[in-house]
């Protein structure tokens, strides 16, 4: 079934059709308003034979700005071990603790936001050679020698630094948010969220 298992994204009852463009939501016919693909409620229907995974792929080529760069941007293979060991990192860290759940979030809300303006951004091949030399790898570096800590001080120190070259002001909250699905550059929030 894809990411959207269980979710709004791949619900009968949501219509591909109907999107406000400005804020990636699709109509619902049983609630009558605008649903991200990744809410969900008790009255969910599979959607046999429509994709709704291709609807994010659509709307967030990539959500995930540390890829956006790396791969998009630099590219370097999506398999990468600097991309594996900040996923891993993520997977056996940060999402197993609820004390990163506002670093998560952030990412999740912020990510596409600034993965969108550095692929827009005319210098985007330079800005991404200084984050991935000044913030990337001392991150990987600092990960491999379990300095968790000054991985996640030096990360808050990129995420900041990208807000405000890019002036995002927006912040990082989502009712429901389920951090332990969390750091992919999409929101998944917990199951049941609308009555």
């Amino acid at each position: 079934m894809g990411i959207y298992s269980n979710l709004c994204g791949s619900c009968i009852h949501l219509d591909p059709n109907d999107r406000k463009s400005s804020e990636f939501k699709y109509y619902c016919d049983k609630y009558h308003a605008y649903y991200t693909l990744t809410d969900s409620c008790r009255y969910y229907e599979e959607a046999k034979g429509r994709n709704h995974d291709e609807l994010y792929k659509k709307d967030n080529p990539s959500g995930c700005y540390i890829t956006t760069i790396l791969c998009d941007i630099l590219n370097t293979e999506d398999n990468h071990k600097y991309l594996q060991l900040l996923r891993r990192f993520r997977d056996l860290v940060l999402q197993k603790e609820p004390r990163y759940a506002s670093i998560l979030m952030e990412y999740d809300v912020i990510g596409p936001v600034i993965a969108n303006n550095i692929k827009n951004d005319p210098n985007a091949h330079n800005l991404s050679t200084y984050f991935t030399n000044n913030y990337i790898l001392p991150i990987v570096s600092m990960i491999e020698q379990k300095e968790f800590d000054l991985a996640i001080a030096k990360y808050i120190e990129m995420v900041n630094t990208l807000k405000n070259a890019y002036s995002i002001r927006q912040n990082g909250e989502v009712v429901d948010y389920d951090y332990t699905n969390g750091g992919h550059g999409y929101v998944f929030t917990k199951k049941i969220i609308r009555a």
